[in-house]
């Protein structure tokens, strides 16, 4: 068993709720930061599944090798607002549709089919797959008893301290 391994991922989806995250951090980048403390820190692409594949590997393998924590900045974009009801005057529909235009599901599953590594009846295929299990997941929900009432405060906080 591995211990003292930490692995953090920043989601950086170019805002802090409303404020652009140049605005809120002082500059672009978050994982300069983490390298400060000296920790191995990298800029992942969060629109490119290979680069961050790669880097999620990359830190996983460092981690069950003993390698101390690792940071990663994932660079992507909140397609919607911070909460439900935001109106998102903090920036423009076009700067979203523009965003839109460059999902990386989309542009991973052309890529795929471009290069023949993935044909439409396979597409067809995972797409009923995942369909067909998240179905399974919502009526085992449906299925499921509600907890008992005096169960909704377990493992949500504690004041002890359980030193076992």
């Amino acid at each position: 068993m591995v211990s003292g391994c930490l692995l953090f991922i920043c989601e950086n989806n170019k805002y802090a709720i409303s404020t652009p995250v140049e605005v809120s951090t002082g500059g672009p980048s978050i994982f300069e930061r983490a390298k400060a403390f000296g920790i191995p820190s990298r800029l992942v692409d969060g629109y490119n599944p290979e680069e961050m594949y790669e880097a999620g590997r990359e830190i996983v393998d460092r981690a069950r090798q003993g390698g101390g924590p690792s940071f990663l900045e994932v660079k992507t974009y909140r397609l919607r607002g911070h909460r439900e009801g935001d109106p998102q005057g903090y920036r423009t529909k076009e700067e979203v549709a523009e965003w839109r235009k460059k999902d990386p599901v989309k542009a991973f599953k052309a890529q795929l089919m471009e290069t023949k590594v993935l044909s439409s009846e396979e597409e067809s295929s995972i797409v009923r797959s995942i369909e067909d299990e998240i179905e399974k997941a919502v009526q085992m929900a449906k299925e499921m008893p509600y907890p008992e009432l005096e169960t909704a405060y377990e493992d949500v906080y504690s004041t002890k301290i359980d030193v076992r």
